[in-house]
């Protein structure tokens, strides 16, 4: 959403976000109750209460929201709401409704109420989401399998409105020389697998890992590097990897940066994302516009993309076995995977850039703002 609100105002629109100010568990953004100028795009962080506590809970209540948007929200011409069950979206709603303002809704993936706290979700959609979902202008699915979703929750066709998925494909068009990630972590040239994003048990990293233990078991050329921050899945993660006896095997970097995510990117042989939830969205193709091979767990928004555009390898979820040998088969023979990762970039870059995508963004605001004075 920052590269669409980017977009936006480069192409001369007035963007407002209305956000916490929560960090991480422990920053908080101490800039409050003003209007922050970020690159164009005007910025207002909410304090939430319990801060420490909303992080891990990830529930913000933000109280000076509620005024704020009492007093400011009958200016706007059409709101973008994210996710689904906030406080944020309560208060949103409940305005939007009152000074007929309208407003798209986008859940990100998170939709039907399963993987945990279900309770807590449907009493949320009983009191609050259903109506969410249903006063709004458009809903904005992001594949086939969310459309289904939204239809699911009680959304009629014609409240749905798929826009596939926006890649900022010009920041991948210069790209590091290879061999500073290898360097900075000393792998020699062994072949890299590389995971990149929150360790999080819905992230499939169990998956993942029994599919190389399998590879491990008869190729010592082989690394695992898992990039980007715990999520709660370290420990669990680590006893497994002590469990294969993988110690040595398998490297942590921790979060990274943009550059260093290109150089891990440049210097992998496969990137791998194995989610096992049907409700992830869309996979983000930064492998493919780095030119790396990719392999996805199937039935899932990921895969839906991934096969569509024939932009890598699917593996049914759960197959070990199937994973291992896919992985295996790249690594033998790079050829046709180098050949399909080039189609399907080429692809993306002509089909699903930021700057395409935007102009289908751009319709559904003007759409949507042009029902304020009726």
């Amino acid at each position: 959403m920052h590269e669409l609100s980017l977009k936006l105002v480069s192409m001369g629109h007035d963007v407002t976000v209305f956000t916490s100010s929560s960090l991480d568990e422990d920053k908080c953004v101490t800039t409050l109750n003003e209007i922050v100028n970020i690159d164009g795009i005007k910025v207002r962080y909410f304090q939430p209460l319990f801060w420490r506590w909303a992080w891990k809970s990830k529930i913000f209540i933000t109280p000076h929201l509620v005024s704020v948007v009492k007093r400011d929200l009958k200016h706007f011409d059409v709101i973008h709401m994210h996710e689904l069950r906030t406080f944020q979206n309560i208060i949103v709603h409940h305005y939007a409704k009152k000074y007929k303002i309208p407003y798209i809704f986008q859940a990100h993936g998170d939709l039907l109420p399963f993987h945990g706290k279900e309770f807590m979700k449907k009493l949320f959609d009983i009191l609050w989401g259903y109506r969410i979902l249903k006063d709004s202008y458009r809903v904005v699915p992001m594949t086939k399998l969310e459309v289904g979703e939204y239809t699911k929750m009680g959304l009629a066709d014609g409240y749905v409105h798929l826009i596939l998925p926006a890649h900022q494909a010009d920041k991948y068009m210069d790209l590091p020389e290879a061999g500073i990630f290898r360097k900075k972590y000393n792998l020699g040239n062994k072949h890299i697998l590389l995971f990149l994003g929150r360790i999080n048990k819905i992230k499939g990293l169990d998956f993942l890992l029994r599919g190389y233990a399998i590879v491990a078991q008869h190729r010592k050329d082989v690394v695992l590097v898992i990039a980007g921050p715990d999520d709660g899945y370290r420990s669990p993660l680590d006893t497994l990897i002590e469990e294969y006896k993988l110690s040595e095997r398998v490297v942590f970097t921790g979060l990274l940066d943009w550059q260093e995510k290109l150089t891990a990117y440049v210097d992998c042989d496969i990137s791998c994302r194995c989610p096992f939830m049907r409700e992830l969205p869309v996979l983000r193709f930064e492998a493919v516009l780095c030119n790396r091979p990719i392999i996805v767990a199937g039935d899932t928004g990921c895969s839906e993309v991934v096969e569509m555009i024939d932009a890598g390898y699917v593996v049914k979820p759960g197959d070990n076995q199937g994973l291992a040998r896919t992985i295996e088969n790249i690594l033998d023979d790079p050829t046709p995977a180098v050949e399909k990762t080039k189609r399907a970039r080429d692809y993306i870059i002509k089909n699903m850039s930021l700057n395409v995508i935007m102009k289908h963004y751009e319709a559904l605001y003007a759409s949507a703002a042009s029902q304020k004075e009726k």
